[in-house]
């Protein structure tokens, strides 16, 4: 078996990572919580006890997670996070407006930024354990 090579246009297709890395810098703006649009549509649904522990979390801790909003200030990640954060009383949130992806790619975003964490709660015995240990 001889070793397998990308085609020159494999290679186009993949992005450069260390060029998206040098192009691309994280910048937290806090915006006024009117600025920010929630997601027309609800693509997972939250417990009362995740409810719960999320404001005793940002209680205890502050907001420190910050949103992710589109370039129209529609959030792609952090729904549950920012509708949590107007109940405890802010009025500014911190956000990273993502610009550099196409609407397929946002649309993508938004699906794994609320879907992979229910992916990692697959580990919750791991986290359990950590937290009694503390």
């Amino acid at each position: 078996m001889g070793m397998q090579t990308e085609s020159p246009d494999a290679r186009q297709a993949s992005p450069d990572i260390e060029q998206l890395q040098h192009n691309l810098r994280i910048n937290i703006v806090y915006r006024p919580v009117d600025e920010i649009r929630s997601y027309k549509r609800t693509l997972r649904k939250r417990s009362k006890r995740w409810q719960a522990a999320m404001q005793a979390s940002i209680k205890r801790f502050g907001l420190i997670l910050p949103i992710l909003i589109d370039q129209e200030g529609e959030i792609i990640g952090g729904q549950g996070v920012f509708e949590i954060a107007k109940q405890c009383g802010f009025s500014e949130v911190p956000t990273v407006r993502i610009e550099h992806l196409s609407e397929v790619d946002t649309r993508l975003l938004r699906l794994a930024a609320g879907w992979l964490p229910i992916r990692a709660s697959d580990e919750a015995s791991a986290v359990n354990t950590i937290l009694w240990a503390l």
